[in-house]
């Protein structure tokens, strides 16, 4: 049927050449030349000459054929075992994708061929366009000539670089053209011999690849539409329309929105006492999103796609608590958790075996930054509340590598920390505003447990602020001692 009504019109759509031999068209010219009207015509500034469009009415007649057979179609047999809600539903569903493509593309390629083979003179600026946009000004045409090959005729440009042009589909006022082009050029217009070449073979060779890119496309485009059909009906239930009522066992029961005899739309949950707790949101019965609620506040939500979970968020009280993100084989990449002012407060990004950390106050300003991998190797920063890093230590397999360095407000590097700890000893290499060392110095009294885990290991120790005070303090108090 509407399979068939492709074939023959992708077929004609390929079919291009006028078949029109050289003596009907130097006829066509003796017409115009024994016309004296006609002469006047020819001093326009501009002339268009366009093809046929026979191809195009064609294509329109084929097009409304279409329409009918789909609205035949609709009222006898679709509209109730499919379910539409009108005509206009059903050619926009999956059933008429192919087939509103292979129109929609025919229109579009009739169009750009009479585009393409539309043939302009400007008189006023001397030059002929061709195939929609090349230009060739006469004085650069170094002869016209009109011939004969196959009982067809053919016009040929040569210009003055030896580039031919061939004009084989010919506009339909051929007679008025050939006159303009014979006023213009005079001894340049040629008047060729007919040729004959022995392309018979070339002939079928040629109709052979026509006839199997024909069948290539017309069987891609009916593969298409078979799946698109299979995709479509895939678990539909056709007799499922608009807002349905559905109870589970448990009591609780469903309001969901059915389109084409699919989960489509909006799905609302409620208990038994008819309070409700779910919603999700569906496409084609994929889930797009899930939400619950508890007494009527938003309490989580997760996103999907292609079946698969791409995001989760909780929340406290109707704010955002926490929001994880997932690849397309569901392992977590990003995870966030948030003040109940809506501020950062910790987020972990995972990429391979490295997570990455950031920890961030109330207010915003980072003040520690963790990047480790699954060997526990790795480093720490901790920041001042201006973002510049104060203390950066490194880690191998869980313990601490020195030295510790430790940065001022600028970002320059001002300490190098070191700690032995089978001897209880720490050391400082110093450095001044330039970052040239100056001295080195002991740090006696130091314990490892108290100094070093806590201040560098230890989570949220730096959030007091109070002890941020005083680290600083005590690293100003060592960079000035003697002052």
């Amino acid at each position: 049927g509407i399979e068939n009504i492709e074939f023959i019109l992708i077929k004609n759509l390929t079919n291009r050449e006028d078949a029109m031999t050289k003596e009907k068209a130097l006829e066509l010219l003796r017409e115009v030349e024994n016309k004296n009207g006609e002469r006047s015509q020819a001093s326009k500034k501009i002339r268009v000459f366009r093809i046929k469009k026979t191809l195009f009415f064609i294509t329109t007649i084929s097009f409304l054929v279409y329409i009918l057979i789909m609205i035949i179609l609709y009222q006898k047999i679709l509209k109730s075992y499919y379910g539409f809600d009108s005509y206009l539903d059903y050619m926009t569903s999956p059933l008429t994708y192919v087939y509103n493509f292979t129109f929609i593309s025919m229109f579009i390629i009739s169009g750009l061929n009479i585009f393409y083979t539309t043939i302009v003179i400007n008189l006023q600026k001397n030059y002929i366009k061709l195939k929609g946009f090349k230009k060739i000004y006469f004085d650069d045409i170094s002869y016209l000539s009109v011939e004969e090959s196959d009982k067809k005729v053919y016009i040929f440009i040569l210009d003055k670089k030896s580039r031919k042009i061939k004009i084989k589909t010919l506009p339909n006022e051929l007679g008025e053209l050939l006159f303009i082009l014979k006023e213009k050029l005079k001894d340049k217009f040629i008047i060729g011999e007919p040729k004959k070449y022995n392309k018979e073979k070339n002939k079928t060779l040629k109709l052979i690849f026509q006839f199997i890119a024909l069948f290539a496309i017309y069987m891609g485009l009916k593969m298409a539409n078979e799946k698109f059909i299979e995709d479509f009906e895939r678990g539909a239930d056709f007799f499922k329309k608009g807002v349905v009522k559905e109870v589970h066992l448990n009591g609780h029961y469903s309001e969901s929105t059915y389109k084409y005899g699919k989960l489509n739309g909006i799905s609302k949950t409620y208990d038994e006492n008819g309070s409700f707790y779910k919603e999700v949101l569906y496409k084609n019965d994929e889930k797009l999103e899930e939400r619950y609620y508890k007494n009527g506040v938003i309490s989580s939500e997760k996103k999907y796609k292609n079946y698969r979970i791409i995001e989760s968020k909780k929340y406290e009280n109707g704010i955002l608590y926490n929001e994880d993100k997932y690849d397309k084989n569901e392992k977590l990449i990003d995870t966030k958790f948030y003040y109940p002012n809506g501020n950062l407060k910790l987020e972990t990004s995972y990429e391979k075996d490295t997570s990455t950390e950031k920890r961030y106050n109330e207010v915003g300003q980072i003040y520690e930054e963790t990047s480790i991998n699954s060997s526990m190797s790795g480093k720490k920063c901790i920041y001042y509340p201006n973002g510049k890093v104060f203390i950066m230590a490194n880690f191998e397999e869980g313990k601490i590598v020195f030295p510790v360095k430790v940065y001022d407000l600028d970002g320059k590097l001002r300490l190098k920390e070191t700690f032995d700890k089978k001897n209880k000893k720490g050391t400082y290499e110093i450095f001044d505003e330039n970052e040239k060392f100056i001295r080195r110095e002991d740090a006696s009294n130091l314990d490892w447990k108290d100094y070093y885990s806590i201040k560098v290991r230890l989570f949220d120790y730096f959030k007091n602020s109070d002890i941020f005070a005083t680290e600083i303090t005590q690293f100003n108090k060592i960079l000035y001692k003697d002052e």
